[in-house]
């Protein structure tokens, strides 16, 4: 796992960790986990809303517990991060359905039994 930051030549791993403001070792995310984000999600705008997701998903699988005076709540980083998904969101002018790039048009079509002999559409309104 490498960590590169260089915004005097910034690239795709660097505009993504300025927005995320993982800037400084220890790194949130690897450059290795960043160059995938960018090739699943299409830019390395929508690779910012991908890594946040991701990371959002790792929280709501680790449980919340107290041990003595100690206690781990995740809901406000949560909170936290999805205020700042929103805020990309807005700021890169994505949508949240268009953010992974895989959005899919259906269409139908009617089929019939073949010993039906219907040939046209039926009309659901009556």
């Amino acid at each position: 796992m490498t960590f590169t930051y260089d915004p005097s030549n910034p690239d795709d791993v660097t505009r993504v960790r300025w927005h995320l403001s993982d800037t400084a070792e220890p790194a949130m995310v690897s450059d290795e986990e960043i160059s995938f984000a960018t090739s699943e999600a299409g830019s390395w705008q929508k690779a910012v809303i991908f890594i946040i997701d991701k990371k959002l998903m790792d929280m709501s699988m680790e449980p919340d517990f107290q041990a003595d005076w100690l206690r781990v709540d995740a809901a406000d980083a949560k909170k936290r991060l999805e205020t700042m998904r929103t805020r990309k969101l807005k700021e890169f002018g994505l949508s949240s359905d268009s953010t992974y790039g895989n959005a899919f048009t259906t269409t139908h079509h009617h089929t019939y039994r073949a010993d039906s002999l219907q040939t046209e559409e039926p009309d659901y309104d009556s």
